[in-house]
């Protein structure tokens, strides 16, 4: 029997738009918003955020930023 399925949380939206964007073909890396966006929700590590950021003339500071959203949004996502 089908019950009534629970209201999506937070987390779950952030966990489906990760899935998404981790498991598709698309080159997230060749726009600078695309890269921005994967950065904010799957997140990178410091080689390749290294190698996006020298691509699309990302400062250091930019660099910090996207780690900080990218922290924040999954930090708002566990709290819910």
């Amino acid at each position: 029997m089908g019950g009534v399925k629970p209201r999506p949380t937070p987390a779950d939206a952030i966990e489906s738009a990760r899935t998404v964007m981790t498991f598709s073909s698309r080159d997230w890396s060749a726009n600078h918003r695309d890269a921005w966006l994967y950065g904010i929700i799957v997140g990178c590590d410091d080689d390749a955020i290294s190698e996006v950021a020298r691509k699309h003339g990302w400062p250091l500071d930019e660099i910090r930023r996207l780690k900080a959203l990218h922290a924040a949004l999954w930090e708002c996502a566990d709290d819910a």
